[in-house]
This record gives C-alpha cells, sequence and structure tokens, in this order.
C-alpha cells in the first residue's frame, strides 16, 4: 500500500512513518506547508513532496495520514 502523509509534526515523522514503513509500506507522498522540512522527509522515505494538497491527492497514494492538528482539517 502506498501512503501519503499530510503533516510533518513529530508525531507523523517520529510514530507514524516508521510504523508504515516497519509495517512494509511505501510512503509515496507528502505534503507539509513547510517546504524545507517537506523536501527532506521525502528525500529521506523516497517519496515525492507536494506542496500543493490537491495534486498529492491525485497522485498514486492509497492511504493518506493526516498529521496536522484537528483545526486545520477540512471542515
Amino acid at each position: 500500500m502506498d501512503f501519503g502523509i499530510i503533516g510533518l509534526g513529530n508525531h507523523s515523522t517520529n510514530r507514524v512513518i516508521p510504523a508504515i514503513r516497519a509495517a512494509g509500506f511505501s510512503i509515496g507522498s507528502i505534503y507539509s506547508s513547510d517546504a524545507a522540512m517537506g523536501k527532506e522527509v521525502a528525500r529521506v522515505n523516497g517519496s515525492e513532496y507536494y506542496s500543493d494538497l490537491k495534486r498529492m491527492l491525485s497522485s498514486r497514494v492509497e492511504a493518506v495520514y493526516i498529521g496536522s492538528p484537528n483545526f486545520l482539517h477540512y471542515p
């Protein structure tokens, strides 16, 4: 399964991404408002970084983990 990650806070980078990878799945897409961090996390995980959420969601992603704070989620 190919996961997309939205938001790269501490929980996403230190818990969720390692757990997904340990389960044998890939992190194919990364979205973050912090471009420098997003590009670095994408590079380390062999993922593609997206600065546009709609483009990320229309990529090959099969499941998405939303790691952004609840108040930033879509209404």
